[in-house]
């Protein structure tokens, strides 16, 4: 059996799903397909969102244009799923020392710094957090529940009969693509949009781009008598998703590439919770993902440099809930309307790279 459409998207991660949107809006014949695969980080993500890099401290990349574009957007898709995913909550960053909170103010002197932080610093108790000093909160911030998300999103491009749930096994091609699909069906199509996260990097077709993946371990824990709704942080997060739990992490590792949970990860989060809440919890549940990443830290999008029909997007990394909606809207303008992609994010910066994948 062959299906024709004009456009394949291989992966319904957050990636896949919103590109998925904005063709919808656009009334663009495509199909999703998507393995399912259970350990990506958009299954696994805290969807956190927060304008502010607290380790510098500095505002995140291009946060002016993707910050109010993804509030509205997933707004839109809430009324479009009919489900509540997008939770806006205060933020509170919490200093390790004086100097810390003497480079924080230092920034705040900024303008445009000044737009996403409120002040003063706050020194009032909460209930169970071991904090003596002065800490911040931040604007604009809150999380997307990704899976509560993605599963909606799938049912929806399911009742549409835009998704089949197989692996692609090769991709051919020529004036149009031919992919060949695990369970044996094959589909043609004028343009392939990849969005695979982390998968990517043992696939060909973008080897020059470098896909990274940096592996998370993120807790959720019970702890009913914390009592708070808003996110922590001091080097890594406690996160409410209500019923007295709450997500705690998350930790970096670059050299460890499985999914698996790691146990020295968990004793390290729990670690974190412990110097900052005093007060009893349990573990409930342990997950690990992969973030797909590029070299330089930046989304990667755009087409390949010998197939101008074949498309990437990847490399959201940690801050894929901020960066998605617009650079998903950005891709497809630049697909169907010819609109240029900004340059910090285009996929041709890592031509340097095209044929040389040892680099």
């Amino acid at each position: 059996m062959n299906t024709v459409v004009n456009t394949v998207i291989v992966g319904q991660g957050i990636s896949g799903s919103l590109l998925a949107f904005e063709l919808i809006e656009k009334n663009i014949d495509f199909l999703i397909i998507d393995n399912h695969h259970l350990h990506s980080s958009s299954k696994v993500a805290a969807g956190l969102y927060n304008p502010v890099v607290f380790r510098k401290p500095t505002l995140g990349f291009n946060v002016d244009n993707v910050l109010p574009f993804a509030l509205e957007k997933y707004g839109q898709l809430e009324r479009k799923l009919n489900v509540k995913f997008l939770h806006q909550r205060p933020y509170l960053k919490f200093f390790e020392n004086f100097k810390t909170i003497n480079d924080w103010e230092a920034k705040a002197g900024d303008p445009k710094f000044n737009d996403y932080i409120n002040l003063p610093l706050l020194k009032h108790q909460i209930n169970g957090v071991k904090n003596d000093l002065p800490f911040a909160q931040t604007k604009f911030t809150g999380n997307v529940d990704l899976p509560l998300f993605l599963k909606n999103a799938r049912s929806y491009f399911s009742k549409m009969g835009a998704l089949v749930a197989s692996k692609v096994e090769e991709i051919s091609k020529g004036s149009d693509f031919k992919l060949v699909l695990e369970n044996g069906k094959e589909v043609t199509c004028e343009k392939v949009i990849l969005a695979r996260g982390y998968q990517e990097k043992d696939e060909p077709e973008f080897s020059f781009a470098t896909v990274g993946a940096t592996k998370g371990d993120i807790l959720t824990i019970s702890c009913p008598d914390l009592n708070c709704d808003f996110t922590l942080s001091k080097g890594f997060f406690i996160m409410p998703i209500g019923g007295g739990l709450y997500k705690v992490g998350a930790t970096y590792d670059w050299e460890d590439k499985t999914d698996n949970p790691s146990e020295s990860a968990k004793q390290e989060l729990q670690k974190r919770f412990e110097s900052l809440v005093s007060l009893p919890y349990t573990v409930v549940n342990h997950e690990a993902g992969l973030r797909p990443g590029a070299k330089d830290r930046r989304p990667l999008l755009g087409s390949h440099p010998e197939h101008k029909n074949l498309f990437l997007f990847n490399g959201l990394g940690s801050k894929g809930v901020l960066l998605g909606p617009y650079y998903a809207n950005q891709l497809v303008e630049h697909i169907f309307e010819g609109k240029i992609l900004d340059e910090e994010v285009n996929v041709e910066r890592m031509k340097k790279y095209y044929g040389n994948t040892e680099d």
